[in-house]
């Protein structure tokens, strides 16, 4: 199935190709597109997704983060806090309060 994104004489026009690998789970498999100023092409680009496998089992090891610096400290976004971890991402010190920002344009409740 092929879906047009933009139309012909906008400055960007693209494709999504999707497949459905199961009943009723569409996934975009290609994407292209392209820019052009003045009807001349400047960039043309294409993606494609080579291997698809849906709900197989995945290995633990894809979920486990990398080793940092020991002592690197986090933000934590949820509870906008920051503190100091270890190597493992454990906390190793006490959380201190770090608030968001607040901007005009940002639109989440208080």
């Amino acid at each position: 199935m092929r879906s047009p994104a933009g139309a012909i004489g906008d400055p960007f026009r693209g494709w999504v190709d999707f497949a459905e690998p199961v009943p009723s789970v569409f996934v975009p498999t290609v994407c292209e597109g392209e820019t052009a100023t003045k009807n001349r092409k400047q960039l043309a680009w294409r993606i494609q997704l080579t291997e698809l496998n849906v709900n197989q089992p995945l290995p633990d090891q894809l979920f486990q983060l990398p080793a940092i610096p020991s002592g690197t400290v986090v933000f934590d976004r949820t509870n906008e806090t920051e503190y100091p971890v270890d190597s493992n991402w454990q906390s190793t010190g006490e959380a201190k309060p770090n608030p968001i920002q607040r901007h005009a344009y940002d639109f989440r409740p208080d």
